[in-house]
């Protein structure tokens, strides 16, 4: 199951409590620009900190794999993106 997890695209669906849902959700008022300047920070936090905490369900994973599962993790992520309307 980790091989999986690691090296195909992640399942949608998978429902997360409420309120874990509430506090990863970002603020509606917040730019983009603000966004896109934390998602850099962040990816260049993960080049930087070599370590890594224990992933809840496969325990430990070494530094590539755990990147590889962010990777999946975001490219589901991505998957939900649209292009807006410029009408609006």
């Amino acid at each position: 199951m980790k091989k999986t997890f690691l090296s195909e695209t992640l399942p949608a669906g998978f429902k997360i409590p409420g309120n874990a849902k509430q506090a990863m959700e970002p603020e509606p008022s917040v730019e983009l620009e603000v966004q896109l300047s934390a998602l850099r920070d962040a990816i260049e936090r993960a080049k930087s900190d070599k370590t890594r905490a224990m992933h809840p369900f496969f325990a430990e994973l070494t530094i590539d794999q755990w990147d590889q599962f962010n990777l999946r993790h975001a490219e589901l992520h991505m998957s939900f993106v649209k292009q807006a309307d410029a009408s609006r």
